[in-house]
């Protein structure tokens, strides 16, 4: 398969991004108390998901890439305590009633002689590295203007699918 048939394929997939990226070392010099930039933005996209895109009153399961135990215990931590905020705000009854589930896997299937991949963190992983591009230069290359049309909120996707910290 080329790289135009890639793309044409990808075209046809109905797939929202929703996407955070965060200069950490201009975030962690503004904020004393800095929180971990992974679960800061996991928090951000969330909250991006759940009211902007579930108005629909649909659930959903995240499916998150492994990361390693001790990583993925703490990601898991943070997803629970916003879950189980009851009553702070209607923000966080939402987002407990639209998340029904979370799951790590890791990029590759673990079976024997496997090369079985995960569709959507592939997926997930063909679209980061232009958008990071994008936000780091601030220029479209022929990658991100193949995936910005399925940014949330595209034409106006700032502050909306792509937020930037």
């Amino acid at each position: 398969m080329d790289k135009e048939e890639v793309i044409l394929l990808f075209l046809r997939y109905p797939i929202t991004i929703f996407s955070v990226s965060i200069d950490k070392v201009k975030y962690c010099s503004h904020y004393s108390a800095a929180k971990s930039p992974y679960n800061l933005c996991l928090t951000y996209i969330l909250e991006r998901f759940v009211y902007d895109y579930m108005r629909l009153e649909k659930t959903a399961i995240l499916v998150l890439e492994a990361r390693g135990k001790r990583e993925d215990k703490e990601v898991l931590e943070h997803i629970k305590g916003l879950l189980d905020r009851d009553g702070a705000s209607h923000s966080n009854s939402v987002l407990k009633q639209s998340i029904v589930g979370a799951y790590f896997n890791g990029k590759w299937g673990r079976s024997h002689n496997s090369l079985k991949t995960y569709f959507g963190l592939e997926v997930a992983g063909l679209c980061s590295y232009p958008i990071h591009k994008f936000v780091k230069t601030g220029k479209e290359d022929k990658a991100f203007e193949c995936i910005k049309t399925k940014i949330y909120g595209f034409p106006q996707y700032y502050g909306q699918g792509l937020k930037i910290l």
